[in-house]
């Protein structure tokens, strides 16, 4: 029995020595992942940025351009598009549902990378809206006062 322990690690042992590998055939087997001359390791991240930017700016001149619309501010995340509308006239609640749907509307006409839209009337979310992209930049996201009331116009 004792006989059978010694040999059994032997016989591992002579095995894994006579089928190692050498570096050079490991290294070839490691697939080669070169990053593209022209680019430097953050440019791809701040082309696919700018192109979201882009989109934002589009689709907020596009909201924008309603009639009933003020001026508005927009983000996107993804498929995911936050819209955040000021009436040109002050909000009567039948005709700002008709406004968010009006807004909904233009936002999946100018954009078909979109699925869900979020509309909202509320200055208060308008400006953090507004001010987010450049807050995301700096590192920093807008957060309310803890002793800032909410406002009853906030989610439409």
């Amino acid at each position: 029995m004792k006989s059978i322990h010694y040999i059994l690690p032997c016989a591992m042992a002579l095995l894994l020595t006579a089928c190692g590998t050498n570096k050079e055939s490991l290294q070839a087997r490691i697939p080669r992942v070169t990053p593209h001359a022209t680019e430097a390791p953050g440019e791809a991240l701040d082309d696919l940025l700018e192109a979201e930017e882009t989109r934002a700016e589009r689709i907020a001149a596009a909201v924008a351009a309603a009639p009933d619309v003020a001026a508005a501010a927009v983000v996107i995340t993804g498929e995911t598009c936050i819209v955040g509308i000021l009436p040109a006239a002050p909000p009567v609640p039948d005709k700002l549902i008709a406004l968010k749907s009006a807004v909904e509307k233009a936002v999946l006409a100018v954009d078909t990378g979109i699925t869900h839209v979020a509309v909202t009337a509320s200055d208060e979310l308008f400006a953090r809206i507004a001010t987010m992209p450049e807050s995301a930049q700096r590192g920093t996201i807008p957060t309310p006062a803890p002793d800032e009331p909410l406002d009853p116009r906030t989610v439409l």
